[in-house]
């Protein structure tokens, strides 16, 4: 970019004008200067713009990063398109089982006896025979799994209407499905726990919003009041209404008992002749006094 771009001619671009500025003014924008550099030497350091490499996470963090399938809105299973529609043709696409390779001719090989020509020639055909059919089945089994391993990464998804990782009982698709069965079990108990705590932490009593303000609450009577209430149901507790005018307006009238007043003030006083408020005289002149032994 050149250096030499006038700053205010009217036929520069804006931003020219606006790369030349900060070029020339602004340190993070300049290069390395030469006189930083000892003489007779070399320093190596990063050519760039500013005095500041380049942070860790720039340089460390890559760009794209792998799905790990932990996410709570997101999924890795094949899109709803390709469930089974309970075609004839379901599981009908599969590999058929291949034997393992059988290494017994080996301990044919490991015969050190003495035997005829005519053994030794039986023995020599059945180890061809034998390794023959090792051979193939060793060159069956690479090309089976060679052919799952492309269908599933090729076809990882499923086939459409045959088989997949969504379909119950899959045999080329079983580690597939085992995994996503798996990760549905752990996003599903994930998702009970996340909504029973989200309902404990907001969850608000009608009262506090008021849902039915205004309305009868449909109570007994001093039951809204926040205190304690007795028992006045007559079929529950009788006894509180037992004779209860008696009680209350009382036939019999009390007489004036000096004796029992004389008591009750000799407890009040216990033979105290001032008061002990303003120290006055404590003692009655109209109640006799009850003299009371000293133990």
């Amino acid at each position: 970019m050149p250096r030499d771009v006038p700053l205010h001619a009217s036929t520069t671009h804006p931003t020219l004008r606006l790369d030349t500025y900060l070029r020339n003014t602004d340190p993070l924008f300049q290069p390395v200067e030469p006189a930083r550099q000892p003489e007779g030497g070399f320093v190596r350091s990063m050519n760039t713009f500013g005095s500041n490499r380049p942070s860790h996470s720039f340089l460390r963090e890559p760009r794209i990063k792998p799905f790990t399938g932990l996410a709570i809105d997101m999924s890795n299973q094949p899109p709803p398109a390709n469930d089974m529609k309970g075609d004839t043709r379901e599981g009908c696409y599969n590999y058929p089982p291949v034997t393992q390779p059988d290494l017994s001719f080996l301990t044919l090989l490991e015969n050190k006896k003495l035997m005829g020509p005519a053994e030794r020639r039986a023995e020599a055909q059945l180890i061809k025979e034998k390794q023959a059919e090792y051979s193939k089945a060793k060159r069956d089994l690479a090309e089976y799994a060679k052919r799952k391993r492309v269908l599933e990464r090729k076809h990882k998804e499923g086939v459409v209407g045959i088989d997949g990782p969504m379909r119950d009982g899959t045999e080329i698709y079983g580690e597939a499905r085992d995994v996503m069965m798996s990760q549905s079990a752990l996003r599903n108990s994930h998702t009970s726990k996340r909504h029973d705590l989200l309902g404990t932490l907001e969850s608000v009593d009608d009262a506090v919003t008021m849902k039915n303000w205004g309305s009868d609450p449909k109570l007994q009577r001093s039951m809204d009041i926040p205190l304690l209430r007795k028992n006045v149901d007559p079929e529950i507790h009788p006894y509180r209404f037992y004779d209860t005018k008696s009680r209350i307006w009382p036939n019999a009238v009390s007489h004036w008992d000096p004796e029992r007043a004389a008591v009750l003030r000799h407890h009040e006083t216990r033979e105290r002749s001032r008061n002990i408020l303003n120290h006055s005289d404590n003692t009655l002149q109209h109640l006799p006094t009850m003299l009371i032994p000293h133990h």
